[in-house]
Formats: C-alpha cells, structure tokens, sequence
C-alpha cells in the first residue's frame, strides 16, 4: 500500500478552506484527516512486518510522540535502513471540486512543512509535482527545514512501466520536484499501460504487455544510480508481492 495513502484529505481540506466551500465541509478536514490517520498507520505498520519479517517500528522521545500531533517522532525503518515517517501528506488534488487550482496545492504543501510535516507523498499522475516542489523549494530556502530531514515519495505511472521508460519517468518527477533524488520511488499501480493512455487521455485504460519483473529490475537500477533512496510498489496483492519478492535482487521496501 502506498504511504499516506488516506492522508489525502489534508491537501483536500486546504482547498476546502480557501474555497470556502459551501457545505463547511473545510471544518471537518482535519478531523477527517485523524480519523483515517491511524488506520493508514495501522497497514503501513502490517506491511512493513510483513516484508521485513520483524518490527522495525521506532518511536522518537521528543516532545511530539503522539501520533495525532503533526510533528510525530513515529517512523518506519525501512529494510534499507531509511526512516519513514509515519505520518505524512498526500497531494492527490482535488479534482472534483469545480474550482479546483493546482497553485493551492503550493500553499498546501507550504503550510504542511511549516506545522511540521516531514513526509510529502507525491505522484507523476497526481498532475501538480510542479507546485509540490515550489513548496518544497521555498520551504528549504527559508529554511523551515533540511532537505536531509524530508522525506518525499513519488510514483511511477502505468504507462511508464517500459523498462526503457523507467529512469525518464522518475528524471521527470525529480525535475518538477526540483530534487536530486526521491527518498522512496513507487510502482503506482501492477498494470501497465500503452503510452498516451493516461488519466485524462482518450483511450485511457488501454493495456500493455510488460512483465512487472522488468519494470521492477529498471526500479533497481534507480536505487543503484542514486536517483531514489528507496523503493516499492502500490496497490499490489499478496499474489503479486510474492511473485516479486521471487524475482527481485533488491527487496521493495514499502
């Protein structure tokens, strides 16, 4: 499962909050946001046993120790030595919303880092990694924090999974980023998908024969190059993580 993956609704809630949203649902976001905290806590923690096969939870001494704080001290080891953090924010955007701005994710992400959020989860297909980074940028220039002590994740969309395609996909994201490398580069989906067939593109949903042992052995290489600190898959079954952990000279590590 891919971190934050049901944090989401706190870049949601900043929308909402700007838009004065007529429904007031921008005063339940937060809430919101606590509520799915810990069950999102809770598979990550699974998970991670899961692959790793022991507990690798860590937890700080520091004066946020509670996980429903925005500055937890809470992290996952990772099986490459990596901290996680436990607690983090999407930035799935919220489309659905007829005034939608991807410029608010900026301000999202900005307001985030400054109330002391450590992990930014991100995606090529989310459509705002742009104003991500943006966020990122300032938020390391004013120096509200280190880039040592951020910890971004991206994904690589479907129809990317061409091991030929790999390594561009994540040059791209690090571009818009304005990063060096990610801390953790996921397969957003097992599926992959002709070129030109993304979210929003006519014929989307068309499939591609590509084996995900190949796609999985380009994300290797990105390891290898320095390009990504970690990496790991998204939305994948049980079937599916064996048949890779079978196949894989470096073990996903998410």
């Amino acid at each position: 499962t891919s971190p934050c993956l049901l944090m989401t609704l706190s870049s949601h809630g900043e929308v909402l909050k700007k838009q004065n949203h007529p429904r007031g649902m921008a005063k339940y976001a937060d809430k919101a946001v606590i509520c799915l905290s810990f069950p999102a806590m809770v598979i990550q923690v699974v998970c991670s046993i899961w692959l790793l096969g022991e507990d690798h939870v860590r937890h700080g001494s520091g004066p946020y120790d509670s996980f429903f704080l925005a500055k937890p001290s809470t992290y996952l080891l990772l099986n490459n030595g990596v901290k996680m953090p436990a607690i983090g924010l999407g930035t799935l955007p919220a489309w659905y919303l007829p005034d939608y701005k991807p410029e608010l994710v900026t301000s999202a992400v900005t307001s985030a880092l400054r109330q002391g959020y450590r992990h930014i989860d991100a995606a090529w297909i989310y459509e705002n990694e742009e104003q991500v980074g943006a966020a990122i940028a300032e938020s390391l220039e004013k120096g509200v924090l280190e880039r040592q002590d951020l910890f971004v994740t991206s994904k690589l969309w479907n129809t990317f999974h061409d091991p030929a395609d790999v390594r561009g996909a994540l040059e791209e994201s690090l571009r818009r980023l304005r990063l060096d490398y990610v801390d953790l580069y996921l397969v957003h989906w097992p599926v992959a998908q002709k070129k030109g067939t993304g979210r929003s593109d006519k014929g989307a949903g068309t499939l591609a024969d590509v084996p995900m042992a190949a796609t999985w052995a380009a994300m290797e290489n990105l390891q290898r190059a320095g390009l990504a600190r970690g990496i790991g898959v998204s939305n994948v079954g049980i079937r599916g993580l064996r048949a890779l952990l079978a196949a894989a000279t470096i073990r996903p590590a998410v």
